[in-house]
């Protein structure tokens, strides 16, 4: 019998979402800048000016700040919290699955509003983790219906929940009323609130004063205000 890796690997799907297939381009002999990419919701206009210019100062040669020092403080002043309440990764994707490394396990339940982004589902599905699903529905015009929520956080006590809001696909944008009936149900689970859209909302709720000292992660992209995916 071979060496094989865990059955949650073996067995896993890929999440399929944005970004040209570079190998397939290759295939066809095009170029990625020949290509309009409409598979990825980034800022059309690129990157803010001066970028380029500080990218080219990197110093390509030394490891990296493993803390992210600097940017962490930045970020923390930006957003009015402490540079304790701050962690930054190479894409959303990469902190989605660390939370789950974090807090999961094989047999433990998480809870997901959908649908949404695949990636949450990919990291729980790793972890041997089981998912609770709360379908949106059209009737209701995609909105959450939070008797349901609260009922199936109730019934089976998920370790994560995970929320996208503004969500996507839907682009349903939950108040933070009915965010903090979420919150208080599931008192007991890590809440995962995934606001990589939130640039594009007007009048956007805080959760600064959530964050501190509660059960809330929250999630922010650079790709798709600032076109900076590629930085990661």
């Amino acid at each position: 019998m071979g060496l094989g890796p865990r059955p949650e690997i073996s067995g896993l799907e890929v999440s399929e979402h944005g970004g040209p297939d570079y190998a397939e381009l290759e295939a066809l002999g095009l170029h990625p800048d020949e290509v309009i990419d409409f598979s990825v919701s980034s800022n059309p206009y690129g990157p803010p000016p001066g970028i380029k210019f500080k990218a080219a100062d990197l110093a390509v040669s030394r490891y990296p700040d493993s803390r992210s020092s600097e940017l962490t403080r930045r970020l923390a002043r930006k957003l009015g919290v402490l540079p304790t309440n701050v962690i930054v990764g190479s894409g959303s994707t990469e902190l989605i699955r660390l939370a789950a490394l974090a807090y999961l396990g094989r047999g433990d339940r998480a809870m997901i509003l959908e649908p949404t982004f695949g990636e949450y589902e990919v990291a729980c599905r790793i972890m041997g983790a089981s998912v609770v699903r709360q379908r949106f529905t059209e009737w209701n015009g995609f909105r959450t219906d939070l008797d349901l929520a609260e009922a199936l956080i109730s019934e089976h006590r998920p370790r994560m929940v995970f929320i996208c809001n503004p969500n996507n696909p839907t682009g349903y944008y939950l108040g933070r009323a009915g965010f903090e009936r979420i919150l208080a149900a599931a008192a007991d689970s890590l809440v995962v609130l995934d606001e990589a859209y939130v640039a594009f909302v007007e009048n956007a709720w805080p959760w600064t004063d959530m964050v501190r000292d509660s059960n809330l992660l929250v999630l922010r992209s650079m790709t798709k205000d600032y076109s900076l995916a590629g930085l990661r």
